[in-house]
């Protein structure tokens, strides 16, 4: 089910944030995008209103064709294209990084479980590195934990995209009551802007600061 209530907020028009919302932050991958969007909002609202980052791309409604259906009590996959069997969904394991990233340069910790990307703790608890075709027990997990979990919060999911296909994916798969709040940018911790005096390289201490200011002026709370 989509929603009505999708909000582009900019540096102008920040998007408020309230004490009964609860926060899930997506990006691509789940790797550098949501957890920045994380680390900025628990500078703002109690870490318990926050939950995990995800990275749309390994939602099984992006990755596959067909689709979970239950019949007489058993869930069957239905699709019409033989490359749903053979599709890859892998792990971005955010405690995993090169020695150019200056994550903890910046903010001062290193990238943690506790910043983990729901699709990678899921892998995780499968001893599994990708999912190869499609799995019901990703597909229910992802379900439960992403999408369909209970609060008694406003659930809010906050996108930082600007691939219309990830906003779609996000549209299928919430609640007509759930809010959408569209950060439109690209990653650029992983691709600075170009037009910057310094030349600023990748994954920087001056990278990571410059996005994480970015991000901060999208959301006010009174």
């Amino acid at each position: 089910m989509t929603t009505n209530n999708i909000f582009y907020p900019t540096h102008l028009t920040p998007f408020l944030i309230k004490d009964d919302y609860i926060f899930t932050p997506i990006c691509t991958k789940g790797y550098t995008g949501a957890q920045i969007i994380k680390i900025v909002l628990e500078k703002i609202i109690n870490k318990e209103n926050i939950r995990n980052p995800y990275g749309i791309t390994a939602d099984p409604k992006y990755a596959f064709k067909g689709e979970w259906i239950k019949i007489n009590d058993k869930w069957t996959y239905h699709t019409s294209n033989d490359e749903d069997f053979t599709t890859v969904v892998q792990q971005t394991d955010v405690t995993l990084y090169s020695e150019n990233d200056e994550f903890e340069g910046f903010f001062g910790f290193k990238r943690c479980d506790e910043l983990q990307n729901v699709q990678t703790q899921i892998m995780k608890e499968m001893n599994l590195s990708k999912i190869i075709g499609p799995s019901f027990h990703y597909f229910n997990e992802i379900i439960k934990r992403v999408w369909n979990f209970k609060t008694d919060k406003k659930k809010i999911f906050i996108l930082l995209t600007m691939d219309d296909k990830e906003l779609d994916i996000v549209k299928k798969n919430i609640n007509f009551q759930d809010i959408i709040v569209v950060i439109q940018s690209y990653n650029e911790v992983a691709y600075p802007p170009l037009d910057n005096e310094n030349s600023i390289k990748p994954f920087s201490k001056e990278a990571y600061k410059n996005f994480y200011d970015k991000i901060f002026k999208y959301f006010i709370k009174k």
